[in-house]
């Protein structure tokens, strides 16, 4: 038998053996079970709930991958809070989750991966996970808007009034400033091209935050609310103290190709507090709290865009936000937050 042939017959029989224990597990199924604890994110038990785990199941054949199936598996917490499930699947990701109810916001399931498949079930056996959820408490109008407007003008401060959701005028509808946003050119763009005729690219770009009050700022929330919920990403009430001035966000490419980005990150998102007011002693006597969850996305030369959240009520800190109740209006289409705005800058 030649080299080839013992090659060929080699793979043959490893091919086998692996689409028979696939076979076999898939015919086998073994069993899962898992553990879960719910809670709220102000850490109260949530008792008689309906919880559950999914995993994949099989594929239906259809266009492109086709379409996957899900085996589910439910219980009911006990007075605890706690349930057992149980289930079987031939892959080895589990997702723990609590069914939906809509005096809670939407939550991503917590996944949960075995280790082995050992005589007809997975393991460790019976593992216990905490999935997190967040009621809906007191959602209030705030003043809300995704922002994506061009730059006036580069080098320049620009202030931007919340409660209107533009620049202030001239350039736009705005009449009091509540943040200035000034985008600079430490490095200006430059295109070269090396020997072997590819472009390099380098730059290095400045984003500073600004305020036109005493007591007014800015600060950084870098962690989640909860490790599960997606729609209050952010703590239901904003803090009251250790608010910055100002904020300087840079993002620079180097000739390497190498780029560094400070005070930009996936988790990112910001507390404002505007509209301040401070009494003899230098202490808030009122003030508007707001978030910007994301962080603030900047294209020199280009767009400005971040999405705020801002409470209309003095002093109040209650960042949940009811979506139905949003005190500023809809964009009409000439509407100057969205096109490109005058060469007047203020």
């Amino acid at each position: 038998m030649t080299t080839l042939n013992k090659l060929i017959l080699t793979l043959a029989i490893v091919l086998i053996a692996t689409f028979s224990a696939g076979m076999s597990l898939f015919a086998t199924r073994p069993k899962a079970c898992i553990t879960v604890i719910l809670k709220d994110d102000l850490g109260n038990i949530i008792p008689k709930q309906k919880v559950g785990m999914y995993t994949f199941s099989h594929n239906i054949p259809g266009p492109e991958f086709g379409r996957n199936i899900n085996a589910k598996f439910t219980a009911i917490t006990n007075k605890d809070g706690v349930a057992t499930l149980h289930g079987e699947g031939i892959r080895r990701r589990f997702f723990c989750y609590m069914a939906r109810d809509e005096r809670y916001y939407l939550t991503d399931p917590v996944p949960v991966v075995f280790k082995e498949a050992k005589a007809g079930r997975w393991e460790p056996w019976n593992p216990t996970v905490t999935v997190v959820v967040c009621p809906i408490l007191n959602p209030i109008p705030m003043y809300h808007k995704r922002v994506d407007v061009k730059i006036p003008k580069m080098n320049n401060q620009h202030g931007f009034d919340l409660l209107v959701g533009d620049w202030v005028e001239p350039i736009g509808k705005g009449k009091t400033t509540d943040i200035f946003f000034k985008i600079s050119e430490v490095v200006p763009l430059t295109k070269k091209k090396d020997a072997r005729g590819h472009w390099h690219v380098t730059y290095d770009f400045r984003l500073e935050v600004a305020f036109p009050n005493k007591g007014d700022g800015i600060q950084t929330w870098l962690e989640k609310n909860s490790d599960s919920s997606w729609q209050l990403t952010m703590p239901r009430f904003a803090p009251t103290e250790n608010y910055n001035d100002k904020l300087e966000v840079r993002d620079f490419l180097d000739e390497q190709g190498n780029r560094f980005s400070i005070q930009r990150a996936e988790n990112l998102n910001y507390f404002i507090r505007v509209r301040t007011v401070l009494d003899k002693n230098g202490k808030v006597k009122s003030a508007l709290y707001g978030k910007i969850p994301s962080g603030i996305d900047f294209q020199p030369h280009k767009n400005l865009r971040f999405r705020y959240y801002l409470n209309p009520t003095p002093n109040d800190t209650n960042m949940e936000y009811d979506q139905k109740r949003n005190l500023i209006p809809p964009d009409k289409p000439e509407s100057r937050a969205n096109t490109r705005p005058k060469t007047t800058t203020r």
